[in-house]
């Protein structure tokens, strides 16, 4: 896979202050990962693992946000509770049940870990959907924007209709907002 980490600005927020990592379109799954904090009983980001991981092969610290991302960026603000998607990918937290079952077949190309599927399974986080319940509009989230027809064109192909995805719930009190357009600010 020929990736370049200028896809994708991942911003995170905690107290107030911000920091940046660059990645590749698909780095977004990180978000459904247990051990980036999301679920925590007093949710705080610990991305202290990624450079040991196969995430770390997709994200790269960053002093600065990158100034034009090709996908646009992924805010995760610890202390809004909110998940901004500017990177027209927005499906995060919804799986093919093919990708799903990389898990096991091969991790180390899966968007979710062994430990984390079984915490998100026992937590009853996941339940099963069919593909065009994904194009619903009026999901909050869901929304493909129209101003990034790259990434249209790749969800495209993912969503024949009659596929079945795993959804993942959001953890408790948290707010996933896909926008329709990126306001201009890198981060």
């Amino acid at each position: 896979m020929s990736c370049s980490l200028d896809d994708v600005n991942l911003i995170i927020v905690h107290q107030g202050q911000k920091r940046y990592w660059a990645g590749v379109k698909t780095c977004g799954h990180i978000l459904m990962d247990e051990r980036l904090g999301l679920w925590a009983d007093n949710p705080e980001p610990d991305l202290s693992w990624i450079s040991k991981s196969t995430w770390g092969e997709m994200l790269e610290a960053i002093e600065t946000p990158l100034v034009e991302p090709v996908y646009g960026s992924i805010t995760v603000d610890f202390d809004a509770k909110h998940i901004i998607d500017r990177s027209g990918f927005g499906l995060f937290f919804d799986l093919n049940l093919s990708w799903l079952a990389l898990t096991w077949r091969l991790p180390r190309e899966a968007p979710v870990t062994k430990k984390s599927l079984r915490g998100h399974l026992r937590a009853g986080r996941v339940q099963l959907i069919e593909a065009c319940d994904l194009r619903d509009a009026c999901r909050t989230g869901e929304v493909f924007p129209a101003l990034l027809p790259k990434a249209e064109a790749f969800a495209e192909d993912k969503l024949a209709i009659g596929s079945w995805y795993a959804r993942f719930k959001l953890p408790e009190g948290w707010v996933y907002c896909a926008a329709v357009e990126d306001d201009g600010v890198a981060g």
